[in-house]
């Protein structure tokens, strides 16, 4: 089970990238800046 759990934290920086890359390549580069703008929001209030 220790295995499996090595393994998909080995590969999940790779499938974030990926889904990142499509996630921008489908909506744009305008929507992309909305997201980070949120995430900045959601980051600067939970402190």
């Amino acid at each position: 089970m220790m295995d499996m759990t090595m393994i998909v934290m080995k590969v999940a920086p790779a499938g974030i990238f990926c889904l990142v890359a499509k996630t921008f390549s489908e909506i744009g580069f305008d929507a992309f800046i909305l997201m980070i703008k949120y995430m900045v929001a959601i980051f600067l209030v939970k402190g």
